[in-house]
């Protein structure tokens, strides 16, 4: 059976990843196998 929240072969666009919510979120996405494509402002 498939996890709910399996993300293999998935990609993800965060937008404000350097910090905060958004490097919560690719942190969280990329436990889960997704693909993640991060930009900010600040490197």
């Amino acid at each position: 059976m498939q996890s709910l929240f399996e993300l293999k072969g998935k990609r993800a666009l965060i937008t404000g990843s350097a910090q905060g919510i958004g490097s919560l979120l690719a942190n969280g996405l990329g436990q889960y196998g997704a693909s993640i494509i991060i930009n900010d402002l600040t490197q």
